[in-house]
C-alpha cells in the first residue's frame, strides 16, 4: 500500500495541482491507518475465538474507523482546501496494492510452469 501511494504521489506531483496531491496523500495515510486498525481488530477477534471465549468485536471501534474517514472527507469538502476525489483515490490504495500482489503471484505461478 505504501508503494502504491508513493508511486501515485510521484506521478501527481508532476501532473496535478497541490490540492489533489495533498488529498491523495491524506487519503493514503487514512487508508494505511484504516488497514492497520482493521488488522488489529481482526487479530484480537480471532485470538478471543481461539481461546474459547465469545468473540466480540466492539462496534464502537468498528464504526469509529468509518466516522474518522467521513469526518476528514467532510472537512475537506467544507473547507475546499483539499481535493475530495484525491482523498477517495488515496483510500483506494488497498485495491491497487491487492491488484499488484495478484499480478505478481500470477506471474510467479505461471513462471514455474504449473497449471491452476
Amino acid at each position: 500500500m505504501v508503494g502504491s501511494v508513493a508511486i501515485a504521489l510521484l506521478v501527481c506531483l508532476f501532473v496535478t495541482d497541490w490540492t489533489f496531491t495533498t488529498g491523495l496523500a491524506i487519503g493514503g495515510i487514512l487508508s494505511l491507518i484504516n488497514f492497520d486498525w482493521l488488522q488489529s481488530s481482526v487479530r484480537v477477534f480471532f485470538k478471543v475465538a481461539r481461546d474459547g471465549g465469545a468473540p466480540t468485536l466492539p462496534v464502537f471501534k468498528y464504526v469509529l474507523r468509518f466516522a474518522l474517514i467521513g469526518i476528514v472527507v467532510a472537512i475537506a469538502q467544507l473547507t475546499d482546501v483539499i481535493s475530495v476525489p484525491g482523498i477517495l483515490l488515496g483510500l483506494c490504495s488497498l485495491v491497487a496494492a491487492l491488484m499488484i500482489e495478484a499480478f505478481v503471484q500470477l506471474y510467479l505461478h505461471f513462471s514455474k510452469g504449473e497449471e491452476l
